[in-house]
């Protein structure tokens, strides 16, 4: 498949997108971040209540990143198609690590675009209790998917930053994924040492956390989009090479 030039190009403009639609992403959750207040008191059923669904708006705006995953996914394939010749298995390894981010966050804008309006929407008609423990376990868990994240595209990048080593004219790969591998510890790093302080010892290092919090984007995404620019100047490459036909003998 990515022989011709054309598949090539397209899994760039795939890696492209996957990129600034996720610098994006992480952009907005940071600033939401600043004005978190995590020893706020809140009244979940009057805040359950007052919310007034967008169904419209978020199936359109979910599906959409769902959809950027997948094309993250298909430029995972392409650029592993292009480097695997050199090292099979820490491509293979690297990639594999680096689609699960993709795949979790996939399910889970899957659930925004689907399964969240509709939570609230029941409650507000029902009142359950369960409804409102299920909305808060989904707002508590996502530190932990942020955590899984960052743990998975860690090792992703430490694994790609390997195969990228041994490829010519590689615009420095090998260094922006062991970067972008290191903001990806310190992201994880940060993050539990931050929700400690925060239900232990009744401290919020909100400074500390942000720059956690943009080591989980800000390097993984420049990686992707410099990787969508090398596999670009591969697609000269990606041509077909014509088949000879079997001459066949005469008995």
């Amino acid at each position: 498949m990515f022989r011709d030039s054309r598949p090539v190009r397209f899994a760039s403009l795939c890696g492209w997108l996957t990129a600034i639609v996720f610098f994006i992403v992480g952009l907005v959750e940071t600033l939401r971040f600043t004005r978190w207040n995590p020893y706020a008191k809140t009244d979940w059923s009057a805040m359950l209540r007052s919310l007034q669904p967008r169904a419209g708006g978020d199936f359109v705006l979910h599906s959409f990143i769902f959809c950027v995953c997948l094309a993250g996914l298909f430029f995972l394939l392409a650029l592993g198609s292009r480097i695997y010749q050199t090292h099979p298995t820490t491509t293979v390894t690297g990639l594999g690590f680096l689609g699960v981010p993709l795949v979790l966050m996939g399910i889970y804008n899957v659930w925004l675009a689907f399964g969240h309006d509709m939570l609230v929407l029941q409650y507000q008609r029902t009142q359950e209790t369960g409804l409102q423990y299920l909305y808060q376990a989904g707002l508590f868990g996502l530190p932990y998917m942020a955590a899984l994240v960052a743990y998975f595209g860690f090792w992703g990048f430490v694994f790609l930053g390997y195969a990228f080593g041994a490829q010519r004219r590689a615009l420095g790969l090998r260094g922006w994924c062991w970067a972008s591998a290191a903001g990806l510890i310190w992201s994880i790093v940060v993050s539990f040492y931050g929700y400690h302080q925060i239900y232990a010892a009744n401290f919020f290092p909100r400074t500390l956390m942000i720059f956690g919090d943009l080591g989980l984007w800000i390097l993984p995404t420049i990686t992707l989009a410099i990787s969508a620019s090398w596999l670009w100047t591969q697609s000269r490459l990606a041509m077909v090479q014509p088949v000879r036909p079997e001459v066949s003998k005469a008995a």
